[in-house]
């Protein structure tokens, strides 16, 4: 498919997304990313342009089917929970001065600073790990000595801090604003919708070998903005106790229905097992046919 039918096609998927946050995210990246490629004059680097537009394409058209994995990550893209808009929404976190200004761990190499953390970022870092939507911590373990029983050097130790801390980038979710997790709590909840595309579904196109289409029946909907409700948060500076707070939503946080235990029928079980069963052995005892006896 060449450049201009492949940017179009693109275009038409991206804007009858049922999500209007989605739709307006993936028109404008759609673009962005043409806008930044017009200008490939390198004929390897084109084909893999138009390779990685192709499957850009069958996600769209398999998010729009109703498949439950394209139409999660297009949703994750949207709400910055992976993506472009991800790195958008943690660059003013990640920018903030650190806590601790760090010092070179080789004394006069400035290339031996260890990564810095920011305290709004670490307070991020462990909320999320408190609420189990991460499971890496804000410092990693160094070990005193290396493979061959030897202490490690400060160079391996820079190294292992810095690749830490980019996993530790890679994995951590930026919050979103209190307004925008509102309206996302009130349309899992089914109690607001969303923009209706002016375009309907397009089903011209063929679907993709192995899709799983699925209904967009209102209840999938709400399952799916669960999903993406359960990892966002808000982050807030307390004032009053001079420290970063993290807010989920209480549509997640709220108390679930408690299942009853055995414990809660004692005292009823055997009273209405045995009438139970004398009714049950009453009744069969109608049902069964009483023979005659033949014995004259």
């Amino acid at each position: 498919m060449d450049p201009i039918p492949l940017f179009r096609n693109l275009l038409r998927q991206a804007s009858v997304l049922y999500d209007d946050v989605a739709r307006t995210y993936m028109k404008r990246y759609i673009r962005l990313r043409f806008k930044m490629n017009r200008k490939t004059v390198s004929g390897w680097r084109t084909t893999e342009q138009l390779k990685q537009g192709r499957r850009g394409l069958s996600l769209l058209i398999r998010a729009n089917a109703g498949e439950t994995k394209a139409l999660l990550q297009v949703l994750k893209m949207g709400y910055g929970q992976t993506g472009r808009r991800k790195h958008e929404l943690l660059e003013p976190i990640i920018n903030q001065p650190p806590e601790v200004e760090p010092q070179p761990l080789i004394p006069g190499d400035p290339h031996s600073v260890p990564p810095s953390i920011s305290s709004a970022l670490r307070a991020l870092v462990i909320s999320q790990r408190e609420s189990g939507i991460i499971t890496i911590n804000t410092k990693p373990k160094i070990p005193a000595i290396n493979a061959w029983g030897r202490p490690l050097s400060k160079r391996r130790e820079i190294n292992m801090l810095w690749e830490h801390h980019s996993n530790l980038l890679d994995r951590v979710l930026p919050p979103l604003e209190p307004a925008e997790l509102e309206r996302l709590e009130q349309l899992a909840r089914g109690l607001e919708a969303p923009k209706p595309p002016k375009r309907k579904v397009l089903t011209d196109l063929p679907m993709p070998k192995g899709a799983k289409p699925h209904n967009l029946t209102p209840r999938f909907k709400r399952r799916m903005w669960k999903r993406i409700l359960v990892n966002s948060s808000t982050l807030e500076f307390d004032g009053e106790w001079k420290k970063w707070k993290v807010t989920y939503s209480p549509f997640i946080t709220s108390p679930q229905i408690s299942v009853g235990k055995l414990v809660d029928f004692e005292g009823m079980s055997d009273e209405r097992a045995g009438a139970k069963g004398a009714r049950s052995r009453s009744n069969r005892s109608n049902r069964e046919p009483k023979l005659e006896d033949s014995s004259d």
